[in-house]
């Protein structure tokens, strides 16, 4: 004991000061890292922490193929939603277009890409896309928690969109029946 006090006081204080800080950093990083574990595993359970340090993602393969598909679908769907917008905005152009009865007055509004005899086309295949995408995502499998919600919130905006679609082709079907300058 009598060297070690002698060798504390033979020890500088700056010295001291630096191997303070450092045994106190190490212990800071120590503590900061047994509460990441601790929350990661509470959060993940062990297999998850441990994927997530090796990998760096804490789900199984399986289950971030479903998500990526599933994130896919949402970019898909995003694509519909603003064709349908558009379609939609065609279609009220040619309502309010329609109410003259001149007919450069009705053929004045539409859009190049959207003109009558392309609208039955456009929304007859967005009907038939949003089908298709409703498909890819009932094929998604939903055995993880964490795909479920995505899922059903995915499914629900698909579920809209058709009936969306399905409502236009009916205003449009009706609107031709009732309008010649549609054909």
């Amino acid at each position: 004991r009598e060297r070690c006090r002698e060798w504390r006081l033979k020890m500088p204080t700056s010295r001291r000061i630096v191997t303070v800080v450092a045994f106190a950093a190490v212990g800071s990083v120590g503590v900061l890292a047994t509460a990441w574990l601790y929350r990661s595993v509470k959060d993940y359970g062990w297999d998850g922490t441990l994927r997530l340090i090796w990998e760096g993602d804490h789900y199984t393969p399986a289950v971030r193929d479903a998500l990526d598909e599933l994130e896919n679908l949402e970019t898909q769907a995003a694509v519909r939603t603003s064709l349908m917008d558009l379609i939609e905005t065609s279609l009220a152009r040619a309502k309010l277009n329609t109410v003259d009865d001149d007919q450069s007055v009705k053929k004045e509004g539409w859009t190049a890409a959207h003109r009558p005899g392309n609208l039955e086309k456009d929304l007859t295949r967005l009907s038939y896309d949003l089908d298709k995408l409703a498909a890819k995502v009932d094929e998604v499998l939903t055995k993880h928690i964490d795909v479920r919600p995505k899922k059903k919130l995915l499914s629900s905006e698909l579920v809209k969109l058709m009936s969306r679609a399905d409502e236009l082709l009916q205003i449009y079907q009706k609107k031709e029946e009732a309008t010649p300058a549609f054909q």
